[in-house]
């Protein structure tokens, strides 16, 4: 005969944990929780799956040639991102240049998962416009657009952390159908407490991997829709960190192409095409987790600015990275040629500081060698702003 006597609440608890864990080891019983909670974490909002890795150089941004290097770095795509460059420009402090990128896809459609998935190629394409003051008085206008081909560093679509989502619902509601039986087989008031270290420590142990423990305190109190949605944002907040740890410098692979005309005056009236560029751009990963080799190909076409002729220019880029999402060090090597050109070689160091959710500085010096004259130095000092991660 059952009764609340018949066990210690001690003893009982640890009969809860162990049946709960059972019941979350077999797969069986766990796969067979299909509904709601898949619904749930394909449909969850892809923008609280987005890692601020560090914000891109943008096609607009590069062809005003507002950078020594020739670079145009790939990261995975986000809603917007926006640079202020040039700070130390001519000795002075003021930025020359501005540039935004935005990926029109991505800001107006509904962004659920399955949906990002599907629809890799619209939610990847960004638009890019840019601007920058010449010392003459006069004004350039860069316009990009950019695709992304292949991106392994992107949290959207990781099969893996789609899988950790939906068995974390799954395990959730395992241990409270279990809670609701065993209580209300032996007539036991509901113990809140109780029940959130017994769902705390059987998730854990379910889910439990070498890389880290997902954790799902503080969602006893609310309803299971609610409490489903606050187990998928534990597991997604977790995903999140671990891919800035080791997702970072994954393989990506980028096309950009953009067009620049200039005007004499600051009014960007009179607008002449003056350049066009197309890029091919991509990264892999070297040394683990710590670092990163960029490779870039640019070709492009420019008008003289004295004889007003089209010539054309090949560019070659390599970029070494060392350290950590947050903050992370680079060696760069560039070289230019044209039939109608002299030679032209850029060494650089810099680095890159992830100041706060979705602003980033990077900064570089370097040397500049025409194969017709004599090295000079080049410096930068860039603000980057980018969509942040939706607070969880």
């Amino acid at each position: 005969m059952s009764s609340k006597g018949d066990m210690t609440p001690h003893r009982f608890l640890r009969t809860l944990l162990a049946s709960s864990v059972l019941i979350l080891c077999n797969p069986a019983v766990v796969l067979a929780q299909r509904g709601t909670e898949d619904t749930l974490s394909v449909q969850e909002n892809a923008a609280k799956a987005w890692v601020d890795y560090a914000v891109p150089d943008m096609p607009a941004f590069a062809i005003l040639g507002s950078e020594p290097t020739t670079v145009l770095r790939p990261t995975s795509a986000r809603e917007v991102g926006v640079a202020i460059a040039n700070f130390l420009s001519n000795g002075q402090v003021l930025p020359k240049a501005f540039a935004a990128e935005f990926a029109p896809y991505m800001l107006l459609a509904n962004k659920s998962l399955s949906d990002y998935q599907r629809k890799l190629c619209c939610y990847r394409t960004r638009l890019s416009i840019g601007t920058r003051a010449n010392d003459n008085g006069g004004t350039e206008i860069g316009l990009g657009l950019r695709f992304t081909l292949w991106d392994k560093s992107d949290l959207r679509t990781d099969a893996e952390f789609q899988k950790r989502v939906i068995r974390a619902v799954r395990a959730e509601k395992a241990i409270r159908d279990e809670y609701d039986r065993m209580y209300t087989s032996r007539g036991l008031k509901k113990d809140p407490d109780s029940f959130q270290r017994i769902l705390d420590a059987a998730v854990e142990i379910a889910l439990d991997s070498s890389e880290r423990r997902v954790s799902l305190l503080g969602i006893v109190d609310a309803k299971h829709d609610s409490a489903s949605v606050a187990t998928v944002n534990r597991v997604i907040s977790a995903d999140r960190e671990m891919a800035k740890d080791t997702k970072w410098n994954e393989g990506i692979l980028e096309v950009g192409v953009a067009i620049m005309a200039s005007s004499p005056d600051s009014t960007a009236k009179r607008l002449n095409t003056d350049r066009y560029a197309l890029w091919l751009s991509g990264a892999l990963p070297m040394v683990g987790n710590s670092g990163q080799a960029i490779g870039s190909l640019k070709a492009s076409a420019s008008r003289d600015a004295g004889d007003r002729r089209w010539g054309s220019e090949g560019s070659l880029s390599v970029r070494f990275y060392a350290g950590k999402n947050s903050h992370k060090g680079y060696l760069g090597f560039d070289g230019s040629i044209g039939p109608r050109m002299h030679a032209v070689f850029n060494v650089n160091l810099g680095g890159e500081l992830n100041l706060a959710n979705g602003l980033w500085i990077d900064f570089s010096v370097g040397l500049v060698k025409p194969s017709n004259a004599d090295a000079k130095i080049s410096s930068s000092l860039n603000v980057r702003l980018g969509t942040q991660e939706t607070k969880l």
